[in-house]
């Protein structure tokens, strides 16, 4: 009776490479998740979904548009090692270097707005977000650090 059952299917060993290129792929997933979810916080004016907990900073729509973006460049970039067609293969190099631009034009444009002094207007281009007494920096500007992080991060892909 007992040589009628079925063994149990072997799986291939996973190797350390595929498990970080999952690893990746999930990553981008919840990257994307976050910024969406931050997205739909400034869409339906949702503090809970802008900041971890109430009276917190928020997280700016800029942020949030170049976390998607982010989390979409790892997940592409991922997938494309995956499965390696030519004409795929193209769109998603585009689809990178396309991101990667806009991830450095907006970090490298709220950087020199620190830098100089200005407001070019691109921090509250989606969303208005009104002044307050506690806040140290131009509204809906996300910190230069976390533009100069999306700069670095933009320049890999380059």
């Amino acid at each position: 009776m007992e040589l009628l059952e079925r063994s149990p299917q072997i799986q291939p060993p996973s190797t350390p490479i595929a498990t970080l290129q999952s690893f990746s792929q999930k990553a981008g997933i919840a990257v994307i998740a976050i910024g969406c979810t931050v997205m739909l916080g400034w869409i339906f004016d949702l503090q809970l979904l802008k900041s971890i907990l109430p009276g917190l900073v928020t997280m700016k729509a800029n942020t949030a548009v170049c976390f998607i973006l982010g989390g979409l460049s790892l997940f592409v970039q991922q997938r494309s090692h995956n499965k390696k067609t030519t004409k795929k293969h193209q769109k998603n190099y585009n689809f990178l270097i396309g991101s990667s631009f806009l991830l450095i034009l907006i970090s490298l444009l709220t950087l020199v707005q620190y830098s100089f002094n200005l407001d070019l207007g691109i921090d509250q281009l989606l969303f208005k977000e009104g002044y307050t007494l506690t806040s140290l920096s131009t509204p809906g500007r996300m910190a230069p650090n976390t533009a100069g992080a999306f700069l670095l991060l933009s320049l890999i892909h380059i």
